[in-house]
């Protein structure tokens, strides 16, 4: 009978065995199966890698598609611009109703009074008229800009002499 008094304590020790056996059994079943997964996934890398002949596909990624990206929001930033600019152009008024106005003094230029010469005295005895006129032209285009001035001095020429 002393050969069945420790049976507990043996069948104890038996399923403890048997669970860290399992145990033991999972966990280097899982590491087997990560090693595996991860060895395919580096392996299905190389091929896309070899397959597009590059080394690394952040350099893939920088040199072609971040640069193209980049030059195309480039010209369409370029582009957008010119319209922007155009609206701007087309918006700013060209045209400018400038009236003229002339003061004369009884002062010629000299300080002295200015006294008409009698009939045939000529342009000398005309009196001397300064005319300061700033010229507003809305463009960076230095032959628009002469052509304004030639405008509005047209304009203040015929006011004067009007």
């Amino acid at each position: 009978m002393h050969a069945f008094s420790n049976i507990g304590s043996s069948f104890a020790t038996i399923g403890s065995n048997i669970v860290q056996g399992i145990w033991n059994g999972i966990s280097n079943g899982w590491n087997w199966l990560k090693d595996k997964v991860s060895s395919l996934a580096n392996s299905l890398l190389d091929a896309a890698k070899s397959a597009l002949g590059i080394e690394s596909p952040s350099k893939k990624f920088r040199d072609e598609v971040g640069l193209f990206m980049a030059q195309g929001i480039g010209v369409g930033f370029s582009d957008e611009m010119k319209k922007v600019n155009k609206q701007i152009e087309e918006s700013i008024p060209q045209e400018f109703d400038v009236g003229a106005k002339v003061n004369f003094s009884d002062a010629d230029i000299d300080g002295e009074p200015w006294k008409p010469k009698p009939k045939g005295g000529g342009a000398a005895g005309s009196p001397v008229v300064h005319i300061t006129q700033n010229i507003y032209a809305n463009t960076t285009d230095y032959a628009k800009q002469q052509k304004e001035a030639q405008r509005q001095f047209k304009q203040a020429a015929r006011t004067v002499l009007a």
